[in-house]
């Protein structure tokens, strides 16, 4: 027990003096402390323990998948919990996924709530951290299996984040929820993240991916950096839900608009 603890204590610290490296301000390496040290708490632990359950059937349930990598299925438990407090209520959810890779996300997303429409824009050419892999061929040929059954709820939009921005069905439209998870260069999270912000519904949710991600050798160009400054610059128009390897928020007032 003494030795989980200090473990426990060693990879906070460690993630904290990252997320200061990133340029966060002391205010997010605080709450990151805060929102870690929600798991020394058993009410906590239990709220997010009690959703293994889906996380164990889903499983079971993406056994059928073509997948060459599984990064999400551990954010399930965060996932369902979040979805349950805050978006139930919307009953049909209109969402935006940026970055779908192979599609285990967006297959669960539609798989866990059979009112979800959702729209996937990725360019199915892998990001700087997939060049020169042997499976970065055959991205989008696993998407498209692996999200067959959900064909009449899912869109795809093959291109760039920018460039779906810059459509027309974007500019017309307002999403319950959103997931980012593409290109993880600062500059294009940060892209991401303001105009995506710009069409999250009052209410609504958005979740970044790969906040504690260690790739770029330079810690700024890291996604942590542009999370952290989106925060920091939104802070009035949002509510922090969940800070840690992904970072959930919900959108409270519009001003950005």
């Amino acid at each position: 027990m003494i030795k989980k603890i200090f473990n426990f204590v060693n990879s906070t610290l460690a993630e904290s003096f990252f997320i200061k490296r990133c340029g966060a301000p002391l205010s997010i390496v605080f709450l990151y402390f805060l929102h870690r040290g929600r798991f020394l708490c058993k009410d906590y632990r239990f709220a997010v323990k009690k959703n293994y359950s889906i996380l164990n059937k889903y499983r079971k349930e993406s056994n059928k998948l073509d997948v060459t990598h599984d990064w999400f299925t551990h954010c399930i438990p965060y996932w369902v919990k979040t979805i349950e407090k805050y978006l139930k209520p919307y009953g049909n959810l209109n969402a935006l996924e940026i970055g779908s890779f192979e599609g285990r996300s967006a297959h669960f997303l539609c798989w866990y709530s059979d009112k979800t429409n959702l729209i996937c824009v990725d360019t199915w050419q892998g990001s700087d951290e997939h060049k020169g892999t042997d499976y970065v061929v055959a991205i989008e040929k696993r998407f498209d299996y692996n999200v067959r059954e959900f064909r009449s709820r899912i869109k795809k939009f093959k291109g760039t984040s920018i460039s779906y921005f810059l459509s027309v069905e974007s500019q017309k439209s307002q999403y319950d929820f959103i997931y980012i998870d593409g290109s993880h260069q600062s500059d294009d999270v940060m892209i991401d993240a303001i105009i995506c912000f710009k069409l999250l519904k009052v209410g609504g949710i958005m979740i970044f991916d790969d906040f504690l991600w260690k790739y770029y050798e330079y810690h700024k160009d890291n996604p942590c950096s542009a999370i952290s400054a989106f925060l920091t610059l939104k802070k009035s128009e949002l509510r922090i839900i969940h800070l840690g390897c992904q970072v959930h928020i919900q959108k409270t007032n519009n001003f950005c608009v």
